[in-house]
C-alpha cells in the first residue's frame, strides 16, 4: 500500500524544511552536539530507553538528554582516571590509506570500542567523543584475527572492551597477535556521583574531521575501516520521520546508529534492543508491547520473526510506519506484509556515503514498496553504469560533490565510489530502482550474515565432475548452491543423486573451511546440465545478479521444497529427544547438557535454531 506520511515533508522540499527543522531542534556540528542539545532543552524528553533486565524485554529504563549528558560526564571522567586524554581528531587524509604497502600509522586520538550493544557502550561512545577520541566500533562477532587487521590498518593500539565472556576470548586472540592497550567498559549510572571536569571545553568542532570508524569485510573478506566525518554522521538525523523509533540493530551498525540519532535529534524516544537476548519472536513482541513505537526499522529477519507469528502482523499494523534496511527484504514478505495493511517501506545507505534512496515516500496506492528512489538531494551525483548489455542492470556509482561521501575508490570519473550495488529499474516508472544484489558477489541472507561465495564455489568448481558451481540464498535463511554437471560428467551422465554421492565430498571440504551460517545442506544443491549457461562478462566474470534472474524460478522451488516436512521419522518420546540432542553434536556441533536446557544459553543462536529446524523438516 501507499504511505501516507502524516506531518512529514518530501523529498522535494526537503531541504526548504531542513533550516526550518535546525531552528527548532538546533544545528547539529558535531557528534556531541546531539547531546548538548538535548541536554539544553528546558523541558526534558525521554530520547533513549534501553531494556530494564538483562533477563527479560517486559520493561524498559527512559533517559533523557540531561541524564544522557550527565552519564557521558561520568564516563569521561572514569576514563580518565584509567589513562584516557583530551585529543584533538585528525584529518580522514592521516588515516587513509591509497597504498595497501604502506605502514599504518600509529594513531593514539582512534580508540576501538568492543563491546554489546547495551546502554554502557552507548554512553561510553559518546564520552570517549567528547574527549575528543576518534572511535573505532568493532563488532563483537570478529575474529581475534579480523579486529588485529583493523587495529593495525588504523594505528590504534587502544580498545575498551565489555565484559561478555566471547568478548573477553576475543580480546584474548588480539593479545595473542599484538600488543595494545586493554581497559573494561565503564558502567556509569544516574546514581553514581562523579566530580565533573571541563574537559568539554577543549573540543576541536571542525566537522570534516573524522569522528567515527565503522568497518566492512572488503571482496577478500578481510574487513576494512570506513570512515566518517562529524559532517557525514550529522546528516542522518535530517532524515528521521519524528517519531519514536525501535530498531533491533547494534550501534556498531549504521543503520542502528542512524534510526537511533533520527529519534533522538527530534526530542523522541530510540529504543534499543536488549543484547542480552536472543532475537526471537516472543522476546520481540514483549518488546514492542512495552515500546509501542511509531517506528520499527528492522531487519528482514526479524519482521520474518513477526510474519510467522499471528500476534506480530497486528503489532506491525499498530506502526505509523515500518522499514527495513540492512538486508534486502525478500518479494515474499514484503508483499505479504503489504496485504496484511502494514504501512511498509524500505530505506538505502551504505556508509560511505550516507543515506540515499527510500521507498517509504512513494505515492498513496503505490504497492511497490520494494522500487526506491533516490534523494533529490542526492540524485544529481549517482551515475547508474550499465554492466550488461542483455539485462537492464546497473551498478550505482557516487559521484564528487555528493555531500555525505566519506571516500573514492575510482578515478572513473574523479574522485567517485563504485558501490558494486547492483540495480534493476522499475519497468514503467521512471527513477524509481529495485536493489538486486552486489558485484563482490556477496549473499546476503534474510538475518543479515554475507557469505561469501567465491571460496565454496572454487572448491567444488575443483571437481572433475563439476563445471560452475554459484551459491544462492539472497534474502533467504540458509544459503544454497546450483552445479552445473562438467563435460566429463555430461558424457556419461549418472542420476541427480548418484552424482551428488560423487561430489558431495568436495562440498563437506569446503563445509570445513566455512562458518556455520555459510555451509551447505544436501537438500540444498540444484544439479543442471552441462548446456547450461551462465551469463558472463566479457572478461568471462560470471555475472551473478543475471544467475538470479535466469533461475529464479529453480532457486524459489530449491527453498519451497527445503521448508515443507519429508522426513519419515516416527518414533517415541524418549526417542525423539535422544535423537534431537544427537542431532545438535552431529550436525551443529553443540552439546545440549538435556532436554530441558535454554538453548540460546547452550549456544544455538538464531541461524543455528535455523539449521535445526530444517533438519527435524527432513527428518520427521
Amino acid at each position: 500500500m501507499g504511505i501516507q506520511r502524516s506531518g512529514q515533508t518530501s523529498q522535494v522540499d526537503f531541504f526548504d524544511t531542513t533550516d526550518q527543522l535546525v531552528r527548532e531542534y538546533g544545528q547539529l556540528q558535531v557528534l556531541d552536539d546531539l547531546i548538548r542539545l538535548r541536554a539544553a532543552d528546558l523541558v526534558q524528553h525521554p530520547i533513549l530507553a534501553y531494556p530494564r533486565s538483562a533477563s527479560h524485554a517486559r520493561s524498559y529504563d527512559y533517559y533523557s538528554g540531561q541524564d544522557l549528558n550527565t552519564m557521558i560526564n561520568q564516563a569521561a571522567t572514569m576514563l580518565m582516571d584509567l589513562g584516557f586524554q583530551m585529543v584533538g581528531l585528525p584529518l580522514p587524509s592521516d588515516l587513509t590509506h591509497s597504498d595497501s604497502s604502506s605502514q599504518p600509522r600509529r594513531n593514539k586520538s582512534v580508540v576501538a570500542l568492543l563491546a554489546l550493544s547495551d546502554l554502557d557502550m552507548v554512553v561510553t561512545f559518546f564520552a570517549l567523543s567528547r574527549l575528543g577520541y576518534i572511535v573505532l566500533m568493532l563488532s563483537p562477532r570478529l575474529s581475534g584475527e579480523a579486529c588485529v587487521s583493523l587495529l593495525e590498518t588504523v594505528g590504534c593500539d587502544s580498545i575498551v572492551y565489555g565484559g561478555s565472556p566471547s568478548i573477553r576470548s576475543t580480546v584474548g586472540g588480539i593479545l595473542q597477535r599484538k600488543l595494545v592497550s586493554c581497559r573494561p567498559l565503564p558502567r556509569s549510572s544516574l546514581d553514581t556521583k562523579a566530580e565533573p571536569r571541563f574537559f568539554f571545553l577543549c573540543r576541536d568542532r571542525n566537522p570534516d574531521k573524522t569522528a567515527l570508524i565503522l568497518h566492512s569485510s572488503g571482496p577478500t573478506g578481510t574487513p576494512k575501516p570506513l570512515f566518517l566525518t562529524h559532517r557525514a554522521l550529522m546528516t542522518h538525523p535530517l532524515r528521521g520521520h519524528g517519531l519514536t523509533s525501535f530498531n533491533p540493530l547494534p550501534w556498531y551498525h549504521l543503520h542502528g546508529l542512524s534510526t537511533a540519532f533520527q529519534a533522538m535529534w527530534r526530542r523522541k524516544t530510540a529504543y534499543m534492543w536488549n543484547a542480552a537476548l536472543p532475537m526471537t519472536a516472543e522476546h520481540v513482541l514483549t518488546a514492542l508491547e512495552q515500546a509501542r513505537p511509531e517506528l520499527i526499522a528492522a531487519v528482514p529477519y526479524m519482521l520474518q520473526l513477526l510474519a510467522d507469528d499471528p500476534r506480530g502482523i497486528a503489532a506491525l499494523r499498530k506502526c505509523t510506519l515500518v522499514t527495513y534496511g540492512g538486508a534486502p527484504c525478500p518479494d515474499e514478505l514484503g508483499d505479504r506484509l503489504v496485504r496484511e495493511g502494514v504501512t511498509f517501506g524500505g530505506s538505502f545507505g551504505l556508509t560511505e556515503a550516507g543515506l540515499v534512496a527510500d521507498s517509504i515516500s512513494r505515492p498513496e496506492g503505490d504497492p511497490g514498496w520494494n522500487y526506491l528512489q533516490f534523494f533529490d538531494s542526492v540524485r544529481p551525483y549517482i551515475w547508474m553504469k550499465p554492466i550488461s548489455e542483455t539485462e537492464p542492470l546497473y551498478e550505482c556509482v557516487y559521484l564528487a560533490g555528493h555531500p555525505a561521501l566519506t571516500t573514492s575508490n575510482s578515478d572513473d570519473p574523479p574522485g567517485s565510489f563504485h558501490s558494486k550495488d547492483v540495480f534493476a529499474p522499475h519497468p514503467t516508472i521512471p527513477g524509481r530502482w529495485k536493489y538486486m544484489s552486489r558485484l563482490d558477489d556477496r549473499v546476503t541472507l534474510v538475518n543479515g550474515e554475507k557469505v561469501l561465495p567465491l571460496s565454496m564455489e572454487g572448491h567444488v568448481k575443483q571437481h572433475p565432475l563439476v563445471h560452475e558451481a554459484v551459491m544462492v540464498g539472497v534474502g533467504k535463511a540458509t544459503p544454497g548452491l546450483l552445479v552445473l554437471r562438467s563435460e566429463e560428467a555430461e558424457s556419461d551422465p549418472l542420476p541427480d543423486e548418484d552424482y551428488l554421492d560423487a561430489i558431495w565430498p568436495s562440498i563437506e571440504e569446503a563445509n570445513c573451511q566455512a562458518e556455520v551460517f555459510a555451509q551447505i545442506s544436501r537438500d540444498m544443491v540444484a544439479i543442471l546440465p552441462y548446456t547450461a549457461k551462465f551469463p558472463r562478462t566479457d572478461k568471462g566474470s560470471m555475472i551473478r545478479a543475471q544467475v538470479y534472474q535466469q533461475y529464479a524460478e529453480l532457486i524459489e522451488t530449491l527453498y519451497t521444497t527445503e521448508a515443507r516436512p519429508n522426513g519419515g521419522l516416527q518414533v517415541g518420546l524418549a526417542e525423539t529427544q535422544s535423537h534431537l540432542l544427537q542431532l545438535c553434536w552431529d550436525e551443529l556441533g553443540i552439546s545440549i547438557s538435556s532436554v530441558d536446557a535454554d538453548l540460546f544459553s547452550e549456544g544455538v543462536d538464531s541461524l543455528k535454531a535455523m539449521h535445526l529446524r530444517r533438519l527435524i523438516l527432513q527428518q520427521f
